[in-house]
Protein backbone atom coordinates (compact mmCIF):
# COMPACT_ATOMS: atom_id res chain seq x y z
CA UNK A 1 0.00 0.00 0.00
CA UNK A 2 2.80 2.39 0.87
CA UNK A 3 5.69 3.01 -1.46
CA UNK A 4 7.68 5.38 0.71
CA UNK A 5 9.42 5.22 4.03
CA UNK A 6 9.83 7.73 6.70
CA UNK A 7 11.67 10.49 8.40
CA UNK A 8 11.26 13.20 10.98
CA UNK A 9 12.78 15.58 13.44
CA UNK A 10 10.08 16.31 16.06
CA UNK A 11 6.27 16.00 16.24
CA UNK A 12 5.85 19.22 14.31
CA UNK A 13 8.46 21.55 12.91
CA UNK A 14 7.55 25.05 11.79
CA UNK A 15 9.72 26.28 8.97
CA UNK A 16 9.40 30.04 8.73
CA UNK A 17 11.82 30.10 5.84
CA UNK A 18 11.90 27.52 3.05
CA UNK A 19 13.84 24.28 3.29
CA UNK A 20 17.20 23.68 1.64
CA UNK A 21 17.08 25.14 -1.86
CA UNK A 22 13.87 26.96 -0.97
CA UNK A 23 11.18 28.38 -3.17
CA UNK A 24 12.14 30.29 -6.28
CA UNK A 25 9.37 32.66 -7.30
CA UNK A 26 9.14 34.85 -10.37
CA UNK A 27 8.10 38.46 -9.88
CA UNK A 28 4.34 39.04 -10.20
CA UNK A 29 3.14 40.50 -13.47
CA UNK A 30 1.84 44.05 -13.26
CA UNK A 31 -0.59 43.62 -16.14
CA UNK A 32 -1.68 40.86 -18.41
CA UNK A 33 -4.53 39.36 -20.31
CA UNK A 34 -6.63 36.42 -19.19
CA UNK A 35 -4.50 33.28 -19.02
CA UNK A 36 -1.22 35.11 -18.47
CA UNK A 37 1.12 33.76 -15.79
CA UNK A 38 1.20 36.03 -12.71
CA UNK A 39 3.81 34.14 -10.66
CA UNK A 40 5.31 30.70 -10.15
CA UNK A 41 6.87 29.18 -7.04
CA UNK A 42 8.97 26.03 -7.19
CA UNK A 43 10.16 24.07 -4.15
CA UNK A 44 12.98 21.57 -4.42
CA UNK A 45 15.51 20.30 -1.93
CA UNK A 46 17.78 17.30 -2.48
CA UNK A 47 15.15 14.62 -2.85
CA UNK A 48 11.97 13.51 -4.55
CA UNK A 49 9.17 15.77 -3.34
CA UNK A 50 5.62 14.55 -3.73
CA UNK A 51 2.71 16.99 -3.67
CA UNK A 52 -0.54 15.06 -3.22
CA UNK A 53 -2.56 17.94 -4.63
CA UNK A 54 -4.78 19.02 -1.75
CA UNK A 55 -5.16 22.77 -2.22
CA UNK A 56 -7.21 25.56 -0.61
CA UNK A 57 -7.19 29.37 -0.88
CA UNK A 58 -8.48 32.38 1.02
CA UNK A 59 -8.11 36.12 0.39
CA UNK A 60 -4.55 36.16 1.73
CA UNK A 61 -2.91 32.87 0.77
CA UNK A 62 -2.96 29.60 -1.12
CA UNK A 63 -2.27 26.40 0.84
CA UNK A 64 -0.96 23.07 -0.45
CA UNK A 65 -0.23 19.81 1.34
CA UNK A 66 2.01 16.94 0.31
CA UNK A 67 5.05 14.93 1.34
CA UNK A 68 8.72 15.74 1.45
CA UNK A 69 11.80 13.57 1.98
CA UNK A 70 15.13 14.37 3.60
CA UNK A 71 16.93 12.14 1.11
CA UNK A 72 17.43 9.23 3.51
CA UNK A 73 14.15 7.46 2.83
CA UNK A 74 12.15 9.24 5.55
CA UNK A 75 8.95 11.06 4.59
CA UNK A 76 6.86 13.72 6.36
CA UNK A 77 3.90 15.75 5.30
CA UNK A 78 4.58 19.37 4.46
CA UNK A 79 2.02 22.18 4.51
CA UNK A 80 2.93 25.33 2.59
CA UNK A 81 1.27 28.75 2.58
CA UNK A 82 1.98 31.06 -0.38
CA UNK A 83 1.05 34.72 -0.74
CA UNK A 84 -1.73 34.75 -3.33
CA UNK A 85 -0.69 38.14 -4.74
CA UNK A 86 3.05 37.73 -5.36
CA UNK A 87 3.83 34.03 -4.86
CA UNK A 88 6.14 34.51 -1.86
CA UNK A 89 6.28 31.67 0.65
CA UNK A 90 4.64 32.81 3.90
CA UNK A 91 5.34 29.75 6.04
CA UNK A 92 5.79 25.99 5.98
CA UNK A 93 4.96 23.39 8.62
CA UNK A 94 6.42 19.89 8.54
CA UNK A 95 4.86 16.99 10.44
CA UNK A 96 6.24 13.54 11.29
CA UNK A 97 8.33 11.34 13.57
CA UNK A 98 11.57 9.50 12.94
CA UNK A 99 11.39 6.37 10.78
CA UNK A 100 7.69 6.73 10.02
CA UNK A 101 5.82 7.62 6.87
CA UNK A 102 3.51 10.62 7.25
CA UNK A 103 1.41 11.60 4.26
CA UNK A 104 -1.53 14.00 3.94
CA UNK A 105 -4.30 13.59 1.41
CA UNK A 106 -6.81 16.38 2.08
CA UNK A 107 -7.26 19.94 3.35
CA UNK A 108 -10.28 22.03 4.32
CA UNK A 109 -10.41 25.75 5.11
CA UNK A 110 -12.73 27.54 7.53
CA UNK A 111 -12.00 31.10 8.61
CA UNK A 112 -8.59 31.34 10.29
CA UNK A 113 -8.24 27.54 10.50
CA UNK A 114 -6.87 25.11 7.98
CA UNK A 115 -7.56 21.42 8.55
CA UNK A 116 -5.40 18.58 7.24
CA UNK A 117 -6.20 14.86 7.10
CA UNK A 118 -3.41 12.32 6.69
CA UNK A 119 -1.88 9.21 8.17
CA UNK A 120 1.20 7.88 9.95
CA UNK A 121 2.45 4.31 9.57
CA UNK A 122 3.87 2.15 12.34
CA UNK A 123 7.36 1.95 10.88
CA UNK A 124 6.78 -1.49 9.41
CA UNK A 125 4.21 -0.74 6.67
CA UNK A 126 1.70 -3.04 8.36
CA UNK A 127 -0.62 -0.46 9.96
CA UNK A 128 -1.35 3.27 9.94
CA UNK A 129 -3.24 5.78 12.11
CA UNK A 130 -5.61 8.38 10.68
CA UNK A 131 -4.53 11.87 11.78
CA UNK A 132 -6.42 15.16 11.67
CA UNK A 133 -4.68 18.47 12.44
CA UNK A 134 -5.82 22.09 12.65
CA UNK A 135 -3.46 24.96 11.77
CA UNK A 136 -3.59 28.70 12.25
CA UNK A 137 -3.59 30.12 8.71
CA UNK A 138 -1.53 33.19 9.68
CA UNK A 139 1.35 31.44 11.42
CA UNK A 140 1.21 27.76 10.51
CA UNK A 141 1.07 26.82 14.19
CA UNK A 142 -0.64 23.50 14.90
CA UNK A 143 -3.67 24.17 17.10
CA UNK A 144 -4.67 20.57 17.77
CA UNK A 145 -4.07 17.01 16.59
CA UNK A 146 -6.53 14.11 16.63
CA UNK A 147 -5.35 10.52 16.17
CA UNK A 148 -7.78 7.82 15.00
CA UNK A 149 -5.73 4.76 15.94
CA UNK A 150 -6.02 1.58 13.91
CA UNK A 151 -7.17 -1.70 15.39
CA UNK A 152 -6.90 -3.80 12.27
CA UNK A 153 -4.49 -2.56 9.61
CA UNK A 154 -4.57 0.77 7.85
CA UNK A 155 -6.63 3.81 8.81
CA UNK A 156 -6.20 6.25 5.91
CA UNK A 157 -8.29 9.35 5.05
CA UNK A 158 -8.82 10.43 1.43
CA UNK A 159 -11.23 13.38 1.61
CA UNK A 160 -12.15 16.20 3.97
CA UNK A 161 -14.53 19.14 4.41
CA UNK A 162 -15.32 21.70 7.11
CA UNK A 163 -18.79 22.87 8.10
CA UNK A 164 -18.98 25.47 10.87
CA UNK A 165 -18.04 23.89 14.19
CA UNK A 166 -17.30 20.48 12.70
CA UNK A 167 -14.70 19.01 10.37
CA UNK A 168 -15.28 15.72 8.58
CA UNK A 169 -12.87 13.30 6.92
CA UNK A 170 -13.54 10.06 5.07
CA UNK A 171 -11.43 7.09 4.08
CA UNK A 172 -10.74 3.50 5.04
CA UNK A 173 -10.57 2.31 8.66
CA UNK A 174 -10.07 -1.29 9.71
CA UNK A 175 -10.79 -2.31 6.09
CA UNK A 176 -14.17 -0.53 6.14
CA UNK A 177 -15.79 2.56 4.58
CA UNK A 178 -15.28 5.21 7.28
CA UNK A 179 -16.48 8.70 8.22
CA UNK A 180 -14.87 10.62 11.08
CA UNK A 181 -16.13 13.87 12.69
CA UNK A 182 -14.09 16.22 14.91
CA UNK A 183 -14.87 19.38 16.82
CA UNK A 184 -13.29 22.13 14.70
CA UNK A 185 -12.43 24.23 17.76
CA UNK A 186 -10.61 21.72 19.99
CA UNK A 187 -10.20 18.54 17.89
CA UNK A 188 -12.34 16.32 20.11
CA UNK A 189 -13.80 13.28 18.37
CA UNK A 190 -17.56 13.79 17.92
CA UNK A 191 -18.52 10.54 16.19
CA UNK A 192 -17.33 7.97 13.72
CA UNK A 193 -18.97 5.45 11.42
CA UNK A 194 -17.12 2.46 10.00
CA UNK A 195 -19.04 -0.08 7.93
CA UNK A 196 -18.05 -3.69 8.60
CA UNK A 197 -16.38 -4.93 5.39
CA UNK A 198 -18.34 -7.72 3.69
CA UNK A 199 -15.92 -8.93 2.46
CA UNK A 200 -14.13 -5.62 1.79
CA UNK A 201 -11.89 -3.75 1.86
CA UNK A 202 -14.18 -0.74 1.37
CA UNK A 203 -13.17 2.90 0.99
CA UNK A 204 -14.83 6.32 1.24
CA UNK A 205 -13.15 8.76 -1.10
CA UNK A 206 -15.28 11.94 -1.16
CA UNK A 207 -17.21 14.05 1.36
CA UNK A 208 -19.46 17.12 1.22
CA UNK A 209 -21.52 19.02 3.79
CA UNK A 210 -24.59 21.24 3.49
CA UNK A 211 -27.36 22.50 5.79
CA UNK A 212 -26.11 20.61 8.84
CA UNK A 213 -25.77 17.24 7.11
CA UNK A 214 -22.70 15.45 5.78
CA UNK A 215 -22.46 13.10 2.80
CA UNK A 216 -19.83 10.48 2.01
CA UNK A 217 -19.26 8.36 -1.08
CA UNK A 218 -17.01 5.51 -2.12
CA UNK A 219 -16.91 1.91 -3.22
CA UNK A 220 -17.67 -1.31 -1.36
CA UNK A 221 -16.07 -4.56 -2.49
CA UNK A 222 -18.58 -7.40 -2.81
CA UNK A 223 -16.24 -10.17 -3.92
CA UNK A 224 -15.08 -11.29 -7.35
CA UNK A 225 -15.15 -8.39 -9.83
CA UNK A 226 -18.03 -6.62 -8.06
CA UNK A 227 -17.80 -3.16 -6.46
CA UNK A 228 -20.90 -1.23 -5.39
CA UNK A 229 -21.44 2.51 -5.66
CA UNK A 230 -22.14 3.77 -2.13
CA UNK A 231 -23.41 7.18 -0.99
CA UNK A 232 -24.40 7.74 2.64
CA UNK A 233 -26.02 10.75 4.34
CA UNK A 234 -25.62 11.58 8.04
CA UNK A 235 -26.78 14.14 10.56
CA UNK A 236 -23.70 16.27 11.06
CA UNK A 237 -24.22 16.73 14.79
CA UNK A 238 -24.82 13.13 15.80
CA UNK A 239 -23.71 10.89 12.93
CA UNK A 240 -27.21 9.43 12.62
CA UNK A 241 -27.59 7.71 9.25
CA UNK A 242 -30.31 9.41 7.18
CA UNK A 243 -30.18 7.33 4.00
CA UNK A 244 -27.87 5.44 1.69
CA UNK A 245 -27.66 4.51 -1.98
CA UNK A 246 -25.93 1.16 -2.36
CA UNK A 247 -26.02 0.65 -6.11
CA UNK A 248 -24.75 -1.71 -8.77
CA UNK A 249 -26.07 -1.62 -12.32
CA UNK A 250 -24.79 -4.89 -13.80
CA UNK A 251 -23.12 -6.79 -10.98
CA UNK A 252 -19.65 -5.49 -11.85
CA UNK A 253 -17.82 -2.26 -10.97
CA UNK A 254 -19.61 0.93 -9.93
CA UNK A 255 -17.87 3.71 -8.02
CA UNK A 256 -18.33 7.46 -7.42
CA UNK A 257 -15.27 9.69 -7.72
CA UNK A 258 -16.51 13.02 -6.35
CA UNK A 259 -19.38 14.73 -4.49
CA UNK A 260 -20.88 18.22 -4.29
CA UNK A 261 -23.82 19.48 -2.23
CA UNK A 262 -25.84 22.69 -2.19
CA UNK A 263 -29.42 23.98 -1.96
CA UNK A 264 -30.90 20.72 -0.80
CA UNK A 265 -29.35 18.60 -3.55
CA UNK A 266 -26.41 16.21 -3.67
CA UNK A 267 -24.47 15.30 -6.80
CA UNK A 268 -22.28 12.20 -7.10
CA UNK A 269 -20.17 11.50 -10.19
CA UNK A 270 -18.14 8.48 -11.22
CA UNK A 271 -18.42 5.38 -13.37
CA UNK A 272 -20.66 2.38 -13.85
CA UNK A 273 -19.78 -0.82 -15.67
CA UNK A 274 -22.12 -2.65 -18.02
CA UNK A 275 -22.41 -6.39 -18.55
CA UNK A 276 -19.65 -6.32 -21.18
CA UNK A 277 -17.22 -4.73 -18.62
CA UNK A 278 -17.36 -1.40 -20.45
CA UNK A 279 -17.15 1.60 -18.09
CA UNK A 280 -19.57 4.51 -18.58
CA UNK A 281 -19.70 8.04 -17.20
CA UNK A 282 -22.38 8.43 -14.50
CA UNK A 283 -23.83 11.50 -12.76
CA UNK A 284 -26.55 11.08 -10.11
CA UNK A 285 -28.49 13.94 -8.50
CA UNK A 286 -30.21 13.23 -5.19
CA UNK A 287 -32.69 14.96 -2.95
CA UNK A 288 -30.26 15.54 -0.10
CA UNK A 289 -32.89 15.05 2.60
CA UNK A 290 -34.33 11.75 1.41
CA UNK A 291 -31.83 10.21 -1.02
CA UNK A 292 -34.42 10.08 -3.81
CA UNK A 293 -32.68 10.17 -7.20
CA UNK A 294 -33.89 13.32 -8.98
CA UNK A 295 -32.08 12.70 -12.27
CA UNK A 296 -29.07 10.91 -13.65
CA UNK A 297 -26.95 10.95 -16.78
CA UNK A 298 -25.06 7.99 -18.18
CA UNK A 299 -22.64 8.58 -21.07
CA UNK A 300 -20.93 6.09 -23.37
CA UNK A 301 -19.45 7.97 -26.32
CA UNK A 302 -18.12 5.17 -28.49
CA UNK A 303 -18.21 1.89 -26.61
CA UNK A 304 -14.94 2.59 -24.79
CA UNK A 305 -13.96 3.82 -21.33
CA UNK A 306 -15.82 6.86 -19.97
CA UNK A 307 -15.65 8.25 -16.42
CA UNK A 308 -16.76 11.40 -14.61
CA UNK A 309 -14.06 12.38 -12.11
CA UNK A 310 -14.78 15.89 -10.70
CA UNK A 311 -17.82 18.08 -10.08
CA UNK A 312 -18.48 21.73 -9.19
CA UNK A 313 -21.78 23.51 -8.59
CA UNK A 314 -22.82 27.16 -8.63
CA UNK A 315 -26.36 28.43 -8.80
CA UNK A 316 -28.19 26.45 -11.46
CA UNK A 317 -25.00 25.03 -13.00
CA UNK A 318 -23.71 21.54 -12.26
CA UNK A 319 -20.38 21.15 -14.07
CA UNK A 320 -18.73 17.76 -14.41
CA UNK A 321 -15.42 16.82 -16.04
CA UNK A 322 -13.90 13.47 -16.85
CA UNK A 323 -12.52 11.26 -19.58
CA UNK A 324 -14.08 9.76 -22.71
CA UNK A 325 -12.68 7.21 -25.15
CA UNK A 326 -14.13 8.86 -28.25
CA UNK A 327 -12.25 6.45 -30.53
CA UNK A 328 -14.04 3.43 -29.10
CA UNK A 329 -12.66 -0.06 -28.65
CA UNK A 330 -10.96 -0.04 -32.05
CA UNK A 331 -8.86 3.00 -31.09
CA UNK A 332 -8.31 2.65 -27.35
CA UNK A 333 -5.79 5.49 -26.95
CA UNK A 334 -7.96 8.27 -28.40
CA UNK A 335 -9.10 9.75 -25.10
CA UNK A 336 -10.60 13.21 -24.79
CA UNK A 337 -11.45 15.28 -21.77
CA UNK A 338 -15.22 15.51 -21.50
CA UNK A 339 -16.74 18.56 -19.79
CA UNK A 340 -20.53 18.78 -19.38
CA UNK A 341 -22.73 21.47 -17.80
CA UNK A 342 -26.19 20.48 -16.56
CA UNK A 343 -29.27 22.31 -15.38
CA UNK A 344 -29.30 21.59 -11.64
CA UNK A 345 -33.11 21.37 -11.48
CA UNK A 346 -33.77 18.74 -14.11
CA UNK A 347 -30.42 17.46 -15.40
CA UNK A 348 -30.88 18.79 -18.93
CA UNK A 349 -27.58 19.19 -20.76
CA UNK A 350 -26.66 22.87 -21.22
CA UNK A 351 -23.44 22.29 -23.16
CA UNK A 352 -20.53 19.92 -23.49
CA UNK A 353 -16.95 20.06 -24.74
CA UNK A 354 -14.92 17.03 -25.82
CA UNK A 355 -12.58 18.82 -28.21
CA UNK A 356 -9.28 18.32 -26.35
CA UNK A 357 -7.52 15.04 -27.05
CA UNK A 358 -5.28 14.02 -24.14
CA UNK A 359 -3.78 10.89 -25.69
CA UNK A 360 -3.93 8.15 -23.06
CA UNK A 361 -6.12 7.64 -20.03
CA UNK A 362 -5.55 10.89 -18.11
CA UNK A 363 -8.74 12.29 -16.56
CA UNK A 364 -9.01 15.79 -15.06
CA UNK A 365 -8.11 15.89 -11.37
CA UNK A 366 -9.45 19.35 -10.50
CA UNK A 367 -12.42 21.62 -11.14
CA UNK A 368 -13.58 24.95 -9.73
CA UNK A 369 -16.14 27.65 -10.50
CA UNK A 370 -15.71 31.36 -9.78
CA UNK A 371 -17.95 33.94 -11.39
CA UNK A 372 -18.45 32.88 -14.99
CA UNK A 373 -15.14 31.00 -15.09
CA UNK A 374 -15.13 27.21 -15.05
CA UNK A 375 -11.58 25.94 -14.46
CA UNK A 376 -10.64 22.34 -15.28
CA UNK A 377 -7.12 20.99 -14.75
CA UNK A 378 -5.20 17.75 -14.97
CA UNK A 379 -2.35 16.08 -16.83
CA UNK A 380 -2.10 14.85 -20.38
CA UNK A 381 0.10 12.26 -22.02
CA UNK A 382 2.66 13.59 -24.48
CA UNK A 383 4.51 10.88 -26.45
CA UNK A 384 7.42 13.26 -27.07
CA UNK A 385 7.53 15.02 -23.69
CA UNK A 386 6.35 12.61 -21.00
CA UNK A 387 3.35 14.32 -19.40
CA UNK A 388 2.29 17.98 -19.19
CA UNK A 389 -0.05 20.03 -17.03
CA UNK A 390 -3.19 21.28 -18.73
CA UNK A 391 -5.51 24.03 -17.48
CA UNK A 392 -8.65 24.91 -19.47
CA UNK A 393 -10.98 27.80 -18.58
CA UNK A 394 -14.51 27.98 -19.98
CA UNK A 395 -17.33 30.50 -19.94
CA UNK A 396 -19.75 28.52 -17.79
CA UNK A 397 -22.80 30.08 -19.43
CA UNK A 398 -21.92 29.23 -23.03
CA UNK A 399 -19.28 26.51 -22.84
CA UNK A 400 -16.90 28.59 -24.96
CA UNK A 401 -13.23 27.95 -24.20
CA UNK A 402 -11.82 31.24 -22.90
CA UNK A 403 -8.19 30.08 -22.80
CA UNK A 404 -5.93 27.17 -21.92
CA UNK A 405 -2.40 26.76 -20.64
CA UNK A 406 -0.17 23.72 -21.11
CA UNK A 407 2.92 23.50 -18.90
CA UNK A 408 5.97 21.40 -19.75
CA UNK A 409 9.43 21.55 -18.14
CA UNK A 410 11.85 20.95 -21.01
CA UNK A 411 10.16 17.83 -22.33
CA UNK A 412 10.10 15.86 -19.08
CA UNK A 413 7.45 14.58 -16.68
CA UNK A 414 5.07 17.12 -15.10
CA UNK A 415 1.85 16.29 -13.26
CA UNK A 416 -0.98 18.58 -12.11
CA UNK A 417 -2.31 17.72 -8.64
CA UNK A 418 -4.80 20.42 -7.58
CA UNK A 419 -6.17 23.91 -8.07
CA UNK A 420 -7.84 26.69 -6.14
CA UNK A 421 -9.49 29.89 -7.34
CA UNK A 422 -9.75 33.49 -6.23
CA UNK A 423 -11.90 36.30 -7.64
CA UNK A 424 -9.37 37.14 -10.37
CA UNK A 425 -6.82 34.32 -10.27
CA UNK A 426 -6.55 30.56 -10.55
CA UNK A 427 -3.77 28.71 -8.71
CA UNK A 428 -2.50 25.37 -9.98
CA UNK A 429 -0.24 23.02 -7.99
CA UNK A 430 1.61 19.92 -8.99
CA UNK A 431 4.91 18.22 -9.64
CA UNK A 432 7.58 19.20 -12.11
CA UNK A 433 10.84 17.62 -13.16
CA UNK A 434 13.58 19.78 -11.66
CA UNK A 435 16.14 21.75 -13.63
CA UNK A 436 18.64 18.89 -13.39
CA UNK A 437 15.98 16.51 -14.80
CA UNK A 438 16.83 13.96 -12.12
CA UNK A 439 14.31 14.69 -9.36
CA UNK A 440 10.82 16.14 -8.93
CA UNK A 441 9.87 19.42 -7.24
CA UNK A 442 6.62 20.99 -6.13
CA UNK A 443 5.36 23.74 -8.43
CA UNK A 444 2.73 26.42 -7.89
CA UNK A 445 1.56 28.67 -10.73
CA UNK A 446 -0.92 31.55 -10.64
CA UNK A 447 -2.79 32.68 -13.75
CA UNK A 448 -4.93 35.70 -14.42
CA UNK A 449 -8.58 34.77 -14.87
CA UNK A 450 -9.73 38.04 -16.44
Amino acid sequence: MFIKRTRYNSPNVLLVAALACGWAAIAPAARGQAGSLIWSNEFGDFSWDDDTGAVAADARAVYAIGTVSDGSGNWDWLLTAINSINGATLWQSQFGVTNRLEDANAVALSGRRLFVAGYEDNGHNTAADWITCAYDTRSGTILWTNRFANTNGFNVPYGMCADGSRVYSVGQANRGFAVYACNALNGATLWQDTLPPQPGPDTATAVAADAGNVYASGATYQGGPKYNWLVRAYKGRSGQLLWEDNFNSAGLQDAPSALAAASGKLYAVGLTEDATTNDDWLVKAYDAATGRVLWQDRVDKAGGFDEATVVAIQGNFVCVAGISDVGGTNNPVDFHWLVRAYNARNGSLLWEDSSRSVGGLAAPKSIALVGTNLCVAGSIDDPQNGSDWLLRVYDVKTGDLAWESQYDRSGFWDDERGLAVGPQSVYVFGLTTDAQTTLVDWMARAYRLK
